[in-house]
């Protein structure tokens, strides 16, 4: 059951939380997302989390929601958990007010051959925020800015020809840097795979 989308939005514009994603891609270029945001929670964290990512997944043309799920663990981090599938990574960038998701960033480039097909898929994440008069009024002291961390996977069909992943593990590719570092330097995904059709 959906409800109400508590917590920080401050938290949001101070870089304290953890996402993590793992996209799994199909030979067809279609494929799922497994995407989780946690963030700290307590009494004092009053502000709305956008309840407009259950809608705008819902209604995104080429994108189907299997789980969405908001949970308190322990009392102290509010867990958003999203599953679905999608016809084509490009539909994601219909989420327009998801900054996750930009349409000037996120490019998958198919090419088709007799034997093989080439998958080119770029995403990026650039470095645009500026200091807000609302973000200058919060207080950063008392969170670690060091402990959150973002972690991206993805998992490929065919063979990888090339990629700037910082690991590889089989068909899975993974990026992991802070969350603090992607929102003042950006981070970039490139990954290039051929398929047999």
């Amino acid at each position: 059951m959906r409800r109400l989308l508590l917590a920080g939005l401050a938290l949001l514009i101070l870089r304290c939380f953890d996402y993590t994603s793992i996209m799994k891609m199909e030979p067809d270029g279609s494929g799922t997302l497994v995407f989780e945001i946690g963030m700290p929670f307590g009494e004092a964290d009053t502000l709305e989390f956008p309840e407009e990512l259950s809608r705008q997944l819902d209604t995104t043309s080429g994108w189907q929601t299997s789980t969405f799920t908001v949970d308190t663990v322990a009392d102290t981090v509010l867990q958003v958990h999203v599953e679905g599938n999608f016809d084509s990574p490009l539909a994601l960038t219909n989420l327009s007010h998801s900054y996750l998701f930009d349409a000037d960033s996120f490019s998958l480039i198919k090419e088709e051959g007799a034997n093989k097909h080439y998958f080119h898929l770029y995403k990026s994440y650039a470095p645009e925020w500026e200091e807000s008069e609302d973000e200058a009024d919060i207080d950063s002291e008392g969170f670690d800015l060091n402990a959150y961390t973002w972690h991206e996977e993805l998992i490929l069909p065919g063979e990888i020809i090339d990629h700037n992943a910082d690991e590889r593990k089989g068909d899975t590719l993974i990026w992991e840097r802070r969350t603090w570092d992607v929102f003042e330097k950006g981070l970039i995904m490139e990954a290039s795979w051929e398929v047999t059709p």
